[in-house]
């Protein structure tokens, strides 16, 4: 079963498969592009683009075929050295509701700020990673929900597609396990482990005036936590909202775990969050579940992302990664860590309370 389980996954990654899979999506979005109707609220979609050229024409389609014409597509091209601009120029061509902006190399969240400053008006806003896809009827079911609703912005179920491939992000299907209208951070406590931006979507006058870090990797995680605690409420969409590809090269920034500015970008965002959190416990505009929680998440996903490269990196990355995981965790109970999930969750214990030879013994047991 196990064999028969990885051929399939093998002809769902590559080959004629998702050939014909994605070839069938293309049509479907050539066709969804001519539907247009009328009345509709504005949505900018921005779209950052850096040396993606192998991905950014399917990213691209995939927001213009979502068959939403009153749509604005702002792409910042951040400095790019390969074919990006041309395939954008011959896409803007097609479609006039594609608008190109380019700049030096500033970093995703540079480009970010950039295409949100060129907005003159619109009713919603959402960003989308240029290697991504967006599923068909993602728009709609975004305006439906808060065209309904007072909640200033709303969060979609991730979903993850290497190939023909697709399946959930781990760790948040309670989350997404249902619609929710006009929902507090504390009744859905869990939300505060998700955040990437990809996923949500903004009312405008909501949205208008935040900024992302620049400079920094992880620049999203900060901000969407600012915005997640400032609304009053949330709306949750059960349905995959968004496709997030998984690069089997390893070239996704999501990849570089070995880099002591890697780990060291990821602790400052995580420390600030931690901050926010504390401070909105403190004057009572959230449950310290919720905190409780993120604390949990630090240690599922955060902490376990760099816990593997301890044994290949040097004492400072081990350093760094010591030092913040006994600060960050210090409010940590054992019910935090009761909750907490994954591979390397005593790998992050032991490098908190002993040295790095005794994380990398622990570490190559656990994989015997």
């Amino acid at each position: 079963m196990d064999q028969l389980k990885r051929l399939i996954r093998r002809a769902l990654a590559r080959g004629v498969v998702p050939a014909c899979y994605y070839a069938a999506k293309r049509i479907a979005w050539r066709l969804n592009r001519g539907v247009r109707r009328t009345l509709e609220p504005k949505v900018t979609v921005v779209l950052p683009v850096y040396n993606v050229e192998a991905y950014l024409a399917d990213a691209v389609k995939s927001i213009l075929g979502q068959g939403w014409g009153n749509l604005e597509l702002i792409a910042v091209n951040d400095g790019a050295t390969d074919g990006s601009l041309a395939i954008l120029e011959k896409l803007a061509k097609r479609d006039s509701r594609l608008k190109i902006h380019t700049k030096p190399n500033g970093g995703l969240g540079a480009a970010r700020n950039t295409g949100v400053s060129l907005i003159k008006d619109t009713d919603y806003l959402m960003f989308v990673d240029s290697d991504d896809i967006l599923p068909l009827g993602t728009i709609r079911r975004y305006v439906e929900a808060l065209e309904l609703s007072s909640s200033p912005l709303a969060i979609g179920r991730p979903g993850c597609f290497y190939g023909a491939r697709y399946f959930d992000r781990p760790g948040f299907k309670s989350t997404y396990a249902q619609d929710q209208r006009e929902v507090t951070v504390n009744e859905i406590p869990d939300v505060v482990g998700d955040l990437t931006a990809w996923n949500k979507f903004f009312k405008w006058d909501f949205y208008k005036g935040a900024k992302f870090p620049e400079g920094i990797r992880y620049e999203d995680m900060t901000l969407m936590m600012k915005l997640l605690l400032k609304a009053p409420t949330i709306d949750v969409i059960s349905a995959r909202q968004y496709a997030w590809r998984v690069r089997g090269e390893g070239e996704s920034l999501s990849k570089m775990t070995t880099e002591l500015k890697s780990l060291n970008d990821r602790i400052g965002s995580m420390r600030e969050i931690v901050a926010m959190l504390k401070k909105a416990v403190k004057a009572g505009k959230i449950d310290e579940a919720v905190y409780m929680g993120y604390l949990s998440r630090a240690i599922t996903l955060d902490l376990q992302l760099f816990a593997p490269a301890i044994e290949e990196a040097n004492l400072s990355f081990f350093a760094a990664f010591k030092l913040a995981a006994s600060e960050l965790l210090r409010d940590a109970d054992e019910a935090v860590w009761a909750n907490a999930g994954g591979q390397y969750k005593a790998i992050v214990r032991e490098a908190m309370n002993g040295s790095r030879a005794s994380t990398v013994r622990r570490l190559q047991e656990s994989r015997r």
